[in-house]
């Protein structure tokens, strides 16, 4: 894999070339024809779709909440009937509150207005009315009732998991669809077994994966502006140019009434700025992470902008140019977009072309960037493909994937870095550690 190095300021930061870093994993794939990867937790929401033959995510998802409910209301009500009403009945004291029992049955009857599963909870504190409790059916039981109504009470309110809501979803679909393949269900049930003995339990370690993840970016993004301040303070100290290098520079729509907020929000900063534009929501990325404008008499240029990724690899750099690429060049082509910076409204000045870069200060070994390909394929094959379904859980939920298709990602990832190159001065450098 080639680069070039430069020095500025003691940051030593290469030059990467994509093309020959593919290369790298192409010759790594000639003699694989194939390869399995085994089938984690993540994955069972996409099986469990392709099975049951739901293929919006958007319906999946809804189905899911409509079971956390159902499952949820039908818990709290057998509470209700079945424990706390027959418990009050027979340790009646001053604290109860007036007609309990006609209140029970008005509460368990009216479930039907109950709109999700956080609502559950709520919609059943209406027992403990009154301003004794005020709606807190815990703190009535905690009040008139023993520690086991208590303990209960906390299993029957306790919000039920992804796990028992697919079993749900499971059920009511084969009761309204007799038409699906009994072996995709027993398939689906078999899935759910298989993962729901895997589930890890254990957040600690995800959860200071999570912060160090979070912390490494930050330093990435930090390193990015710092070199680029470096590199136009020596570029620009002998000459009259005007350069600016700011960091986390958002894209927001244009409209007298955000004028203001955008003014202000620059005065106090001038570490950063706003694109104002007139271009839909959808087609505009949030924020750029660092960007180097051109201050001139008639508005700003845009000279670079940079997106900053700790770990290099396929997937961030095909994130990149799909997402932040597509943004640009929409900002530059509408005739009408501005950009604020310490309280003042600069017109965007045309440019004929940019440079787009990414910033990183890890890069994926071509070993370890199949890996993430790889991976990324698999919930593809798992959202089209009943029979690679069905033969995954016969290999004890092991995916084979052909390694023709790692193959034709990497050749839409050059295909991809082709049109970003037509369109810009496409870039990927390497900073030190």
């Amino acid at each position: 894999m080639s680069c070039d190095n430069n020095e500025t300021n003691n940051d030593v930061v290469s030059t990467i070339d994509p093309y020959s870093y593919i290369a790298m994993m192409e010759q790594e794939l000639e003699n694989t024809k194939s390869f399995s990867m085994k089938l984690k937790g993540e994955h069972l929401k996409p099986m469990i779709r392709t099975l049951l033959g739901i293929r919006d995510k958007v319906q999946y998802d809804n189905l899911i909440s409509i079971a956390k409910k159902e499952l949820g209301i039908q818990k709290m009500t057998t509470f209700a009937q079945n424990v706390l009403s027959p418990y009050l009945l027979a340790n009646n004291n001053d604290n109860i509150p007036e007609n309990i029992q006609q209140t029970i049955e008005k509460v368990v009857s009216t479930t039907s207005t109950i709109r999700n599963q956080n609502a559950v909870d709520t919609h059943f504190g209406r027992i403990a009315y009154g301003k004794q409790y005020k709606g807190k059916l815990l703190n009535m039981i905690q009040q008139v009732g023993t520690p086991d109504l208590v303990s209960l009470y906390q299993n029957a309110s306790q919000q039920c998991t992804d796990l028992e809501a697919t079993l749900q979803v499971i059920s009511s679909t084969v009761t309204k669809n007799n038409d699906i393949d009994p072996i995709c269900i027993e398939a689906a049930k078999n899935c759910l077994k298989y993962f729901s003995s895997k589930e890890d339990t254990n957040t600690t370690t995800t959860t200071v994966v999570q912060a160090e993840s979070k912390q490494n970016g930050i330093d990435c993004e930090q390193a990015c502006v710092q070199w680029l301040q470096n590199t136009y303070h020596e570029k620009t100290t002998n000459e009259e140019t005007e350069v600016l290098v700011l960091q986390n520079v958002n894209v927001a729509p244009t409209s007298a009434f955000a004028r203001s907020k955008h003014i202000a929000r620059t005065t106090s900063n001038t570490d950063t700025g706003i694109f104002a534009t007139t271009i839909d929501r959808n087609k505009a990325c949030s924020e750029f992470d660092a960007v180097v404008l051109n201050v001139l008499s008639d508005g700003i240029q845009i000279l670079e902008i940079w997106e900053a990724k700790y770990t290099l690899s396929p997937n961030t750099i095909q994130n990149a140019i799909a997402k932040k690429l597509p943004s640009i060049s929409k900002l530059l082509e509408d005739s009408d977009s501005v950009f604020y910076y310490n309280g003042t409204e600069y017109p965007l000045v045309k440019t004929d072309k940019f440079k787009f870069g990414m910033f990183g200060l890890e890069w994926s070994s071509p070993t370890k960037a199949l890996g993430q390909l790889k991976s990324s394929i698999v919930p593809l094959t798992l959202q089209s493909s009943v029979t690679s379904i069905l033969k995954s859980i016969e290999n004890n939920y092991a995916l084979e994937i052909d390694s023709q298709e790692v193959l034709s990602n990497l050749q839409v990832l050059k295909q991809q870095l082709d049109t970003a190159n037509s369109t810009c001065q496409f870039v990927i450098n390497l900073g030190s550690n």
